[in-house]
């Protein structure tokens, strides 16, 4: 099975570029029950923010389990936050592992990007 995610970067240095990923294509990595996808600073991550100082080294992943999709934080210093749609804000702050929607805004470091997961 092929798990295919895009994020679109929405702000900063990169705003416009649309990352496209795939588990056949190699990227990011297989576990047992689905696929999981790093962010950060660090060049080693599947989606590399090298431009934002606001975001972490290992900032947070997107992890695809048995065809859910979440969003986790790795304790990161600046957060992983959510838009909120009723108060754009007052975004919420995630910690832990939440559950990610399709055409979810979301925001690492000062970076907001949106995720949509390809059929």
């Amino acid at each position: 099975m092929d798990y295919k995610i895009s994020v679109s970067i929405m702000s900063g240095a990169e705003d416009g570029n649309m990352l496209e990923y795939s588990l056949m294509r190699g990227d990011g990595r297989k576990t047992a029950t689905g696929w999981v996808l790093t962010i950060g600073r660090h060049d080693e991550n599947d989606i590399y923010l090298r431009h934002d100082l606001y975001t972490s080294r290992y900032h947070a992943e997107i992890i695809c389990d048995r065809g859910a999709w979440y969003l986790r934080d790795l304790d990161s210093t600046n957060g992983t936050f959510f838009e909120n749609p009723d108060d754009y804000f007052n975004e919420r702050r995630i910690y832990g592992t939440h559950s990610l929607t399709e055409n979810q805004l979301f925001r690492i470091g000062r970076t907001w990007l949106q995720f949509e997961s390809i059929e």
